[in-house]
């Protein structure tokens, strides 16, 4: 009797509609409180402009006791400054000169504040760094902003280091008032790659002697980008090293005195494993009240390319796979309609107090942040999906600091450059709400729509030449089932004069009552526009408070159309994306229109060029032909393509538009292949890169991703699909599940020989689909078990060119 076969490889090869708005804020809202006061543009940020003719670059931040928040950077190329804001986001009068604290060192060529922390006492600590010298320095300040004359000399010190370069990157204030920075030194005739440095400094600013060599401790392999201190007072750090002509994510641990630790990975380091057709950027660095360390940064492809990525280790230093099923998280966010680059970087983290993670970064220059589960999926209760951007003025925008408040809103800073007025980057911070906080009452518009937490509304628009004063009455409704008490109404920002509240509601309202609440609006006899910032607040002893924008403005009379798409306004000759199809099939998108404008709108026709393959896109016309001001009505556009790759349309939609011809944009589909909406489904691209490349394999289990697509295997899980191998009479039969159309787009090639050191053949193998619910597929191959004794079989999948 010839045995079923004990040896079965698998080998591979690549050939060539709008829900109603909510009463209460909800996790990532941005904080609308945050920048009311000096009529900032964006909701829940701040801009500082800081430098008339040079960048600026916000570093790090620090929340006071007091709420006060504390930003470090440098500006103008060659100054370090400290900026202090109160808790509402304006500038603290009281801290330096106007807010802000600016030092310059004599010998300076370009010197910038890294990193920055606060004492006990209040005194804040900076890092810094001379960018030419690579000198690293620490200053301290008092309350106030002046230098700590008891620190150091005049307040700074500067850290001692071999001949060569140094720069600190990160610190901390330990709890006995120690100052542990961790950075790089870059010593003459040293590795030209760079090696950490860790220094740590009595509270007046004197090396402390104990701590590893006189007070300073180097660790050979990598320079570090940051740092964090375990509860046991460990030293964690991360850095990018270059090993195999990779770039690849590599940490060290010492133990609270410098010395390496040696139950941490090999010897106290490790090297991450390389990622495929990427490189690691690792740029922060935490530790889990579990002692698990993760680290986020950037899954990098040269020249431009890049995702957020989130990685978890065990506290030993290997890799932690109950995270994500792969001990890390990749994330592609989808490029905002400025920006279509998709260049994604983490350069902040944190553990939150219940074990979820937020990271922060840069997304399409917005900012971003993404919230996930304490076991890497997605927080579905923040944002959209975990996932929230922030486009904080008209250019690029960057976040590389993350703050948390002790009541748990979130603080983000970064960097933005308004492209509009080509003005030097500035100063940018955000703050957004960590998590829900219901309502005990409701403000509903006329007709019962409900105002949502920092939704905007207008008490009225004049019109010229007539300019007369504008009016609303809003409904506030106590929708608990106790007396609400302490309801208080006021209108806060730099234009709330323009605005004022003409019928107030009684403090107090019983259960189920409501109230008029009427607002007034003084137009301009020119054209203009003005907002402010109407806040509700009612509840007693626990206040809860509803901010609403309001606006009012005079202007010419206009019909505006908009077209929107995936909640974001296309503009003329953008591209409008629709979701790939796989052949033979459609998907459908509703497309929106509003009236933008101040007057009645009339929508003369939608339509489709005759450029492109306008064959291959369907669409209806508008529920709605006239749109009185701010209406809007909605169509669709239906992609059934026939043809492979991108396919396009160009879509013309005619209206009254006072000042405007007709609005075409694009329409873009794509012919998806059965590989790629694989790849969407479990990678959210159809692109063969990166990890959802053919050859990659996810999840370390030695079957790449062809495989997985070919025999319906979950390619973040480690283990694929199994073959059942059979004897049946003189034959062998060999049995596989696959996709129903996984056959058109790969071969399937069983391949047999007596011994594995002979040629593979080919020869008399037949094959037989046992089923296929137009799903999957179970197929069977059947090769005669030949008189050798054994027969070896292997599997040969081949992407058709």
């Amino acid at each position: 009797m010839i045995p079923v076969p004990h040896i079965l490889r698998f080998l591979a090869c690549v050939g060539t509609a709008v829900l109603p708005p909510s009463a209460f804020g909800r996790p990532g809202d941005p904080d609308f409180f945050f920048g009311a006061a000096n009529g900032q543009s964006a909701p829940g940020t701040v801009v500082t402009p800081l430098s008339p003719i040079g960048a600026a670059f916000l570093n790090s931040l620090a929340v006071q006791t007091d709420g006060k928040i504390v930003a470090a950077g440098a500006v103008g190329g060659n100054t370090a400054v400290l900026v202090r804001y109160l808790p509402d986001g304006s500038l603290d009068p009281s801290f330096g000169i106007g807010g802000r604290v600016e030092t310059q060192l004599p010998d300076q060529t370009n010197f910038g504040a890294s990193a920055v922390a606060l004492q006990p006492d209040g005194k804040i600590v900076v890092t810094a760094n001379r960018t030419w010298q690579r000198v690293a320095t620490v200053m301290r300040h008092l309350t106030d902003g002046s230098p700590d004359q008891s620190f150091g000399e005049a307040g700074t010190v500067v850290l001692e280091s071999p001949p060569g370069l140094a720069t600190a990157r990160s610190l901390t204030v330990l709890g006995d008032g120690k100052l542990l920075i961790g950075g790089a030194a870059y010593p003459y005739g040293g590795d030209p790659f760079g090696e950490t440095r860790l220094w740590r400094l009595h509270p007046n600013g004197s090396p402390d002697r104990s701590f590893g060599v006189a007070g300073n401790s180097a660790i050979h392999g990598a320079p570090a980008d940051a740092m964090a201190v375990q509860a046991d007072g460990k030293i964690v750090v991360t850095g990018a090293r270059f090993k195999d002509n990779t770039q690849r994510l590599w940490m060290a641990r010492c133990d609270a005195e410098g010395v390496l630790d040696p139950s941490f990975g090999e010897g106290g380091t490790v090297t991450a494993a390389a990622l495929p057709s990427m490189r690691s950027q690792p740029a922060s660095i935490a530790v889990q009240s579990d002692g698990k360390i993760v680290v986020a940064g950037a899954a990098a492809s040269p020249p431009d390319e890049a995702d957020f990525l989130l990685t978890r280790f065990q506290s030993n230093g290997s890799p932690d796979l109950s995270f994500n099923g792969t001990g890390m998280v990749i994330k592609n966010i989808p490029p905002g309609t400025s920006s279509p680059n998709s260049y994604d970087q983490a350069t902040a983290l944190a553990v939150l107090g219940d074990g979820k993670l937020l990271v922060a970064g840069a997304a399409s220059e917005r900012f971003a942040l993404l919230r996930y589960l304490p076991d890497g999926r997605p927080d579905s209760s923040f944002g959209n999906n975990g996932l929230v951007t922030t486009r904080v003025q008209q250019g690029a925008c960057s976040i590389s600091a993350l703050a948390l408040q002790p009541d748990g809103r979130i603080l983000g800073g970064g960097s933005a450059i308004n492209t509009a007025d080509h003005l030097p980057s500035s100063f940018a911070v955000a703050r957004y709400i960590s998590s829900d906080f219901p309502l005990d009452f409701s403000a509903e518009l006329p007709g019962g729509l409900l105002l949502k937490y920092g939704q905007s509304m207008t008490v009225g628009h004049a019109l010229l030449p007539n300019v007369e004063l504008q009016e609303i009455t809003l409904t506030l409704r106590n929708t608990g089932t106790t007396t609400l008490t302490g309801i208080s109404v006021r209108l806060a920002g730099a234009e709330a004069s323009r605005f004022s509240v003409s019928a107030a509601p009684p403090p107090v309202l019983a259960a189920g009552a409501a109230a008029a609440l009427t607002l007034q609006f003084i137009p301009s006899p020119e054209v203009s526009n003005f907002r402010a910032l109407l806040v509700i607040e009612a509840g007693s002893p626990v206040t809860s408070t509803l901010p609403v924008w309001v606006h009012g403005g005079t202007e010419v009379p206009a019909a505006t159309l908009a077209l929107y798409a995936d909640g974001e306004r296309a503009l003329a000759d953008s591209s409008v994306l629709l979701p790939p199809v796989v052949g033979g099939q459609s998907v459908t998108k509703e497309l929106f229109l509003q009236n933008a404008g101040n007057i009645d709108l009339t929508l003369q026709g939608v339509s489709l060029g005759n450029t492109g393959n306008p064959e291959e896109f369907a669409i209806t016309q508008p529920a709605e032909n006239l749109l009185a001001p701010n209406a809007n009505t909605s169509f669709t556009v239906t992609f059934t393509p026939t043809g492979p790759g991108l396919r396009t349309a160009r879509l013309r939609i005619a209206s009254t538009d006072s000042f405007n011809p007709p609005l075409e944009v694009n329409l873009t589909g794509r012919f998806a292949t059965p590989g790629e909406a694989w790849r969407l489904k479990y990678f959210n691209t159809a692109l063969n890169e990166f990890l959802a490349s053919d050859l990659a394999d996810p999840d370390n289990d030695g079957i790449p991703n062809i495989l997985e697509f070919a025999t319906l295997s979950d390619p973040l899980k480690p283990g694929g699909s199994a073959p059942r191998v059979a004897l049946n009479g003189d034959t062998l039969e060999y049995t596989i599940t696959r996709p129903s159309n996984a056959a058109a787009e790969v071969f399937y090639n069983l391949q047999w020989s007596d011994s594995p050191e002979t040629e593979w053949q080919y020869e008399n193998v037949s094959i037989a689909v046992l089923s296929d619910d137009g799903i999957r597929q179970d197929v069977r191959f059947s090769v005669p078990a030949g008189n050798a004794g054994k027969r070896f079989l292997r599997l040969r999948v081949q992407r058709q060119s």
